[in-house]
């Protein structure tokens, strides 16, 4: 969830990160799909096709909660939100714009099967992402 703020910067640590004046607040915690988080009793109690519509019914997928994180941001974009070169860094190093439409996402707007696995075909990886130059730029060491 984004939640709009007074500060331009976000003080992490030995870090300062440009905040747009938009907090990140990560919610849902119970649906989280890390793999080594111990599964939560609450998704044992879904239904199928409610797993299914939450894109959780597939095994782990490293791409699964970043997604969540950028398609929050691709929502507050349309909303006005400022994210100069977002889309370019999606497209160009992160997870590509296509894999926030159908057929890769649930009527959730989560990642489903076939985005997991097209993203897990591709040559992707977090480690690439969270390395790349739009991201490095955001934070600055003090």
């Amino acid at each position: 969830m984004l939640e709009r703020c007074e500060a331009t910067f976000l003080y992490i640590g030995d870090y300062i990160v440009e905040a747009w004046n938009v907090k990140v607040v990560l919610i849902d915690a119970e649906t989280a799909s890390g793999c080594f988080y111990k599964q939560s009793p609450l998704l044992s109690k879904l239904s199928k096709s409610s797993k299914s519509s939450f894109g959780l019914d597939f095994p782990y997928s490293p791409f699964t909660d970043i997604h969540l994180l950028f398609m929050e941001i691709i929502f507050a974009m349309k909303e006005g939100f400022q994210a100069d070169g977002f889309l370019e860094f999606l497209d160009s190093d992160g997870i590509p714009t296509d894999y926030f439409l159908e057929p890769y996402i649930t009527k959730e707007n989560r990642l489903n099967g076939v985005g997991r696995i097209a993203l897990k075909q591709s040559s992707l990886t977090l480690t690439s992402m969270l390395n790349s130059s739009y991201l490095t730029s955001l934070i600055r060491t003090l």
